[in-house]
């Protein structure tokens, strides 16, 4: 009975034509966002100044200097496996973990100096066979790709790279914004 009155309520919350046109026109023409885009330097630059800007440049300016995690096949099937979750957690983490504050970095230094590692943190992501952590995939669905599903860890890794694609404004190479979006729409909007 349950299912039933919820299954109906869901067609009755899918909108028609009519509906999106009236919402379309309540939304501003550009997106807001919880930070400026790199080009408002009014608000990067006090930042910048401040004690925390400083510890972030320096921060990122060590992830520079040490790969990038990897998050190899093997450890995300120890969860199926085994049970060990953290092996493969750790690496996944840390991938957007960095990326955050190189981002950040980035847009409080404004010189250029960490956007190429931020393109190649993107791209390690938007490659990675699965964005659902192995606890969240015991049927290992999201790993072989037949069916995908979204976890904290997917939608925190959608909302790093939707914050770097934003905030950069054409900063990013060409083909690094093309994958990032694909993988995106896939992972997550569409499934959505």
């Amino acid at each position: 009975m349950i299912a039933s009155v919820l299954l109906a309520g869901a067609v009755w919350l899918t909108p028609n034509a009519e509906r999106v046109a009236a919402i379309e026109k309540t939304l501003p023409e550009k997106p807001a966002t919880p930070a400026a885009t790199i080009t408002e330097r009014l608000y990067w630059d006090r930042l910048a100044a401040m004690p925390e800007g400083k510890g972030f440049v320096k921060r990122a300016a060590k992830i520079l200097e040490t790969p990038i995690p990897d998050c190899p096949d093997e450890l995300y099937l120890e969860f199926s496996r085994n049970g060990n979750r953290a092996n493969y957690q750790k690496p996944y983490h840390k991938r957007a973990a960095d990326l955050g504050v190189l981002l950040l970095a980035e847009c409080l230094e404004n010189k250029g100096r960490f956007i190429e590692r931020i393109a190649a943190q993107m791209e390690a992501i938007a490659d990675e066979r699965s964005w659902t952590m192995p606890a969240h995939d015991s049927s290992l669905s999201n790993f072989n790709g037949t069916r995908l599903t979204i976890d904290l860890g997917s939608a925190h890794r959608a909302l790093v790279l939707a914050y770097a694609l934003n905030w950069l404004e054409g900063r990013l190479p060409g083909k690094t914004v093309v994958k990032v979006k694909v993988e995106l729409k896939r992972r997550v909007f569409d499934i959505y």
